[in-house]
């Protein structure tokens, strides 16, 4: 049935043409690991600091446990179960590892479905933008031909779940130190055990048919990824509440603007600088760990030091 649902898709996009295909791997992309850090860095930064922990969270502790889930079940995609299935060309970069859940159906969940279901989001509009996407990223995986029906619905499932959970956990934690220390160390205790299961697991081989259709080797290296983000966020998080406490309340454009200059600057000195030192120095698995925990605690703890450390003289001069 889900390959005749994908097929169906199929047939649709090859009689619309290369421009449906274009359009819909656009769509996709919103729910790439990259946007989501820009989405939630804007928010976290600018916006509204609550919602962008609760978002950083969500994505992040989604991912480690899609990931895992990814490793056990190690479902091959679409194409590899039925040669029938032709994925759009556009989509093949991100459609990499195994199939179950989808990566960016989670992502897009956790993100976008986060935003609509916080109290904090008053406007209908942005509601339901947000809504939009958190159908519309999963539709356009099936469109391409990357993901099956059970693929997205997992994926929607489990960002929405990580939604719920972190948001609970986090308004539990708040303003407690003990507790935020807690959830601290539960957050890098997931992150070990996904390394360690990753690591250990007998993955198959990934040979169809005489060719390497899913790659071992990165299925273990997107579990280091995954774990090394929430160790990032995992540990910013009460660092910043104990160290720093800035607070995106009563700052205007131009504060807003600065920011978010100061913030891509520090983000992009990690990944273009000393990312490619810790790879290597530290080798593909270690390095891809730390990369991904430098540029979350970057994010979340070394950009608002330095909103902290600007805003004070300025505020005082200004007294």
């Amino acid at each position: 049935m889900d390959i005749q649902v994908l097929l169906w898709l199929q047939g649709i996009r090859e009689a619309l043409g290369p421009a449906a295909a274009t359009v819909a791997n656009a769509v996709t992309t919103l729910g790439s690991g990259t946007v989501a850090v820009l989405v939630i860095a804007a928010v976290y930064w600018c916006l509204d600091k609550a919602l962008g922990e609760e978002l950083a969270v969500s994505v992040a502790v989604g991912s480690v446990v899609g990931q895992a889930l990814k490793g056990a079940v190690c479902c091959y995609r679409p194409w590899v179960r039925d040669a029938r299935v032709r994925p759009a060309a556009q989509a093949l970069p991100s459609a990499t590892g195994y199939s179950f859940p989808s990566g960016h159906s989670q992502s897009a969940a956790s993100l976008y479905g986060g935003i609509a279901a916080s109290s904090r989001t008053r406007r209908g509009a942005v509601k339901g933008v947000c809504v939009a996407l958190v159908v519309a990223v999963p539709l356009t995986r099936c469109f391409l031909g990357v993901h099956t029906p059970q693929d997205v619905l997992a994926g929607v499932a489990l960002g929405l779940a990580s939604v719920w959970a972190s948001r609970r956990a986090l308004r539990w934690a708040k303003g407690r130190p003990a507790r935020e220390a807690l959830l601290s160390c539960v957050g890098i205790g997931l992150s070990l055990a996904l390394v360690a299961f990753g690591s250990l697991r007998s993955y198959p081989s990934g040979v169809v048919g005489g060719r390497l259709v899913a790659d071992p080797a990165e299925a273990v290296l997107d579990c280091w990824r995954c774990a090394g983000l929430l160790v990032g966020v995992s540990a910013a998080l009460p660092l910043e509440h104990r160290l720093v406490g800035f607070t995106c309340e009563g700052i205007g454009l131009r504060e807003r603007v600065w920011r978010v200059v100061v913030g891509a600057a520090i983000a992009a000195a990690v990944m273009l600088r000393v990312r490619p030192v810790l790879l290597l120095a530290l080798g593909g698995y270690v390095g891809r760990f730390a990369s991904h925990a430098l540029l979350a605690f970057a994010c979340l703890f070394l950009a608002p030091a330095a909103f902290r450390a600007i805003e004070r003289p300025q505020k005082g001069h200004k007294a």
